[in-house]
C-alpha cells in the first residue's frame, strides 16, 4: 500500500482528495485519488502529460473547482464531481 502524500477534505463532507506518494518509475503515476465520505474511489485524476514519471505533488480547493500541480510544474484545474479538467 502506497502512504499518503497529503489530502484536503472536501467541502460539506462531500469527499476526501488524496495524493498518493510517487514511486520513481518510469510511467506517469494517476496518483490523485478522490474518495467518497464511504471510502470508495470516486475518480483518479489523469495527468496533463504523459511524461515519464510525471505525477501529481499538490492539490488545493479553488472556488469550485479543485487546482492540482504536476511535478512536470503544470497546473490543471479538475471538476470536483468527475475529476476531469476544465
Amino acid at each position: 500500500m502506497r502512504k499518503i502524500y497529503t489530502s484536503v477534505d472536501l467541502p460539506n463532507d462531500a469527499g476526501r482528495l488524496v495524493i498518493f506518494e510517487w514511486g520513481s518509475g518510469s510511467k506517469p503515476e494517476k496518483n490523485l485519488v478522490c474518495f467518497e465520505p464511504d471510502g470508495r474511489v470516486r475518480w483518479k485524476a489523469k495527468l496533463p502529460t504523459s511524461d515519464a514519471g510525471d505525477c501529481f505533488v499538490g492539490v488545493a480547493l479553488e472556488g469550485d473547482l479543485i487546482r492540482a500541480n504536476s511535478m512536470s510544474s503544470y497546473s490543471v484545474w479538475l471538476d470536483p464531481r468527475t475529476g476531469d479538467a476544465v
